[in-house]
């Protein structure tokens, strides 16, 4: 007695449903209600610090001279806005430490 196998056949299920916005269910949207409040959390932090202003500091200094290399194309070789130090050159001391 010999079996034969034929090739087989396998159709593929196809159903037919009508997805709309409100028929979507927790699967469907790939996160749960507990992830959505950490992101909304977040995105209200984000926003609160988007509102506090910048407190005096280096900050400013630090803009100045990248406004300034990105005006002249090159890293300044002295100071450019130290009148004093004119013809001084930069020394990078702190290159290792920060």
């Amino acid at each position: 007695m010999s079996t034969t196998l034929g090739p087989a056949t396998i159709k593929p299920v196809v159903t037919k449903t009508a997805v709309t916005p409100h028929a979507i269910t927790a699967a469907q949207r790939g996160c749960s209600a507990q992830q959505v409040l950490v992101v909304a959390g977040f995105c209200l932090l984000f926003l609160y610090h988007n509102y506090l202003p910048l407190f005096h500091s280096d900050l400013w200094g630090h803009v100045a001279y990248g406004d300034w290399m990105l005006q002249q194309r090159q890293l300044p070789q002295e100071d450019p806005f130290a009148e004093l130090s004119a013809g001084v050159p930069v020394l990078a001391s702190a290159w290792l430490s920060q």
